[in-house]
C-alpha cells in the first residue's frame, strides 16, 4: 500500500494483508516495492539464502548514510526495463531519501548540507559468511554474527 509508515518488518499490502519484508517475495507474486527505511539505529544490513547458508552482509556509517533504500521487484515492473521478467533486490544506504530528487529531499529535509571547505567520510564494508541461518549484526570491520533464534 502507498505512502505509509510502518514498522520494519510488516507492511500492509495493496489487498490488506500482512507483508513481511524481511523476506523476499516469490517470483510469482508480481509486485515491485520501493521503501525508505529511516530512523535505523545502525548502519548494517544482511541477506542470507537460508537453504545454501550463504550470507551478504554490508556495514556503513550511519552518519554519512542515514537512511536505506529498499528496492525489490519480484516480476512486478510490466514496462521498461523489466518488462515482468525482472526478480531483483537492491539494498542501498542513502544520505535523503526520497528518490524525487534534491528538491524533494530538502522539502523533506532528509538532505545532507555541506559548509564550504567541509569534508566528509564515510566508511562501507562489503562481507560473505557461510553457515549462518540468520544474521545478527555485520560490523565495519567485517565480522558478520549470527542471530541466536529464527
Amino acid at each position: 500500500m502507498p505512502n505509509q509508515q510502518f514498522i520494519w518488518p510488516n507492511v500492509r499490502g495493496l489487498n490488506g494483508a500482512n507483508v513481511d519484508f524481511s523476506r523476499t517475495q516469490a517470483p510469482a507474486s508480481g509486485t515491485a516495492d520501493l521503501v525508505y527505511l529511516t530512523n535505523l539505529t545502525e548502519g548494517w544490513y544482511a541477506v542470507t539464502n537460508q537453504d545454501m547458508r550463504v550470507s551478504f552482509g554490508m556495514a556503513w556509517t550511519l552518519e554519512s548514510f542515514p537512511y536505506l533504500w529498499y528496492w525489490h521487484d519480484a516480476n512486478g515492473t510490466a514496462g521498461y526495463p523489466w518488462y515482468g521478467r525482472g526478480y531483483v533486490l537492491a539494498l542501498e544506504p542513502w544520505s535523503s531519501y526520497p528518490s524525487m530528487g534534491l528538491a524533494e529531499s530538502v522539502a523533506r529535509n532528509t538532505h545532507i548540507t555541506l559548509q564550504p571547505g567541509e569534508r566528509r567520510y564515510a566508511r562501507l564494508t562489503a562481507t560473505m559468511a557461510t553457515d549462518l541461518l540468520r544474521v545478527g549484526r555485520v560490523t565495519l570491520e567485517g565480522i558478520m554474527t549470527p542471530k541466536e533464534s529464527l
